[in-house]
């Protein structure tokens, strides 16, 4: 099996995404600068944004709720109960588009859910995700029945509130227990955003996915699409999932910077919850650094937003054939004119064209009866259309050569010796190009054979001068005005 490799062929991504978000880097920068888990480098996390925005579904209207809590994790942001109905609208959101996502899934690939469900990796750490999605709805209803007072009939007031909040994490030593929602957190974290999944040949998490996709397929287009609904879902889920960590340390730094007016509105609850769970603030503000920086800083080699960017820029015009090769080609197909009478010149263009063998007669084939299998109502061109390439400049029932041939035959030209053209005895040398052909408009992806020009040489045996006349080309059966094949990148 071949495998493509998202980092070894993504060299510029994180420099090109960093330049296209540079504009999206001055509006967001005041935001992401501001949180204390943010680095100098706004353009770094302004460009985290930026792939979020683009890549993930719902990404615009995330970005926005993810810009208010950033502004909010400052000592002087917005209150605790100000950002509550943000994080609330993130989450839902999330859900809505984590909801789309799952019909998204093809019914027939569930087994990659189920791979994505039982990894060693995350098996190992107890976070399978539908058992941590449900961990998940249990805090939010927590979060949410401390909002609306419904605490055993409880009136707590803004004070009581983020000491209940942050109780659900508890003191910084209790962040690593196994069952503690910041420990799940990271967990599903270290999913998304480590060079190694686990498996035994080191491969992120997005490549497990995409290579599994590329057993079923023949263009790495094909396996991105089918990968991507599996990949939202975790991303979507690291999201909301970060909504309500964030939220309980959004809790904990507020209350660890109580004042002593702020300790005595307290009741008696409270204040034995706030004395086993205060954490320092400078604790809780580098935990938030480390968390945003895991998620969204493209200048961390294993962020989220980096892996999911080496992913979404992977070409899709790359020739897989069920993970059996890796031939990338560009966007651009290579066209050769063809008309029924050309000169030499023209003869070498459309040689150039059939001379690059691109892909193996094997491939070909093995590309046109998957075509005809998976796409019964596509013609080649409306399939590669969809894999990505540029098919707009390509002229109608233009034609692939699947295989091609060269004969060189002699033949005598006796009318030639009759009237004087040669000396003794004397032969033609005729070189023929055929080929099997395919048209690209053709919905029944037929392959037929043709003869595509005959060039003709005189050529004098023995010892006199050898005799070329001037070559001409005549094109024969061809159905098409142009021959095209696939351009290397």
């Amino acid at each position: 099996m071949t495998k493509t490799t998202f980092k070894t062929r993504i060299i510029a991504s994180v420099l090109s995404v960093i330049t296209v978000f540079s504009v999206a880097a001055a509006a967001t920068a005041s935001a992401s600068a501001a949180s204390s888990g943010s680095t100098a480098g706004d353009a770094a996390y302004a460009a985290g944004m930026g792939i979020i925005r683009q890549y993930v579904p719902g990404g615009q209207a995330i970005v926005g709720f993810l810009d208010v809590i950033f502004g909010s994790l400052t000592n002087n942001g917005p209150s605790l109960s100000d950002i509550n109905k943000n994080i609330s609208d993130l989450r839902n959101e999330v859900s809505a588009q984590f909801a789309e996502v799952k019909k998204q899934m093809n019914k027939d690939k569930q087994e990659i859910e189920k791979k994505i469900v039982t990894q060693t990796n995350i098996a190992n750490k107890g976070n399978n995700f539908d058992t941590l999605l449900t961990s998940l709805k249990t805090t939010e209803r927590q979060i949410n029945n401390i909002n609306n007072n419904a605490l055993g009939g409880r009136e707590l007031n803004d004070n009581e509130k983020a000491v209940e909040i942050a109780a659900l994490i508890g003191r910084n030593d209790q962040w690593t227990q196994s069952s503690n929602l910041h420990n799940q957190f990271l967990s599903l974290l270290d999913t998304l955003s480590t060079a190694s999944f686990g498996d035994r040949e080191d491969r992120d998490f997005c490549q497990l996915i995409y290579d599994d996709c590329a057993l079923q397929v023949m263009f790495s287009g094909e396996a991105k699409d089918a990968a991507k609904p599996y990949i939202d879902r975790v991303l979507l889920l690291e999201l909301y999932a970060y909504s309500l960590d964030v939220q309980c340390l959004k809790a904990a730094q507020t209350v660890s910077q109580f004042t002593d007016d702020d300790i005595k509105t307290l009741d008696q609850n409270a204040l034995n919850k706030y004395n086993s769970i205060v954490t320092r603030t400078n604790v809780i503000n580098g935990e938030i650094k480390s968390v945003d920086d895991e998620m969204f800083n493209i200048d961390i080699e294993d962020s989220v937003v980096t892996h999911c960017n080496h992913f979404e820029n992977l070409s899709r015009t790359i020739f897989i054939n069920k993970a059996e090769t890796n031939k990338e080609f560009t966007d651009t197909m290579m066209i050769g004119d063809v008309s029924k009478v050309c000169d030499e010149n023209s003869g070498n263009a459309i040689d150039a064209v059939l001379d690059e063998y691109r892909l193996s007669a094997d491939e070909f084939r093995t590309l046109i009866d998957y075509v005809k299998s998976e796409y019964p109502n596509k013609t080649m061109r409306e399939y590669l259309t969809y894999i990505g390439f540029d098919m707009t400049t390509v002229p109608n029932n233009a034609v692939f050569a699947v295989s091609k041939t060269t004969t060189e035959e002699y033949e005598s030209t006796f009318d030639d010796i009759l009237h004087g053209k040669y000396w003794d005895a004397s032969y033609k040398k005729v070189i023929t190009r055929k080929a099997s052909v395919i048209s690209i408009d053709d919905t029944g992806l037929n392959v037929s054979d043709h003869d595509l020009y005959k060039k003709e040489c005189g050529m004098r045996l023995g010892d006199h001068l050898l005799v070329v006349p001037d070559g001409n080309f005549r094109y024969e059966s061809l159905t098409s005005n142009s021959i095209i094949n696939f351009t290397n990148a």
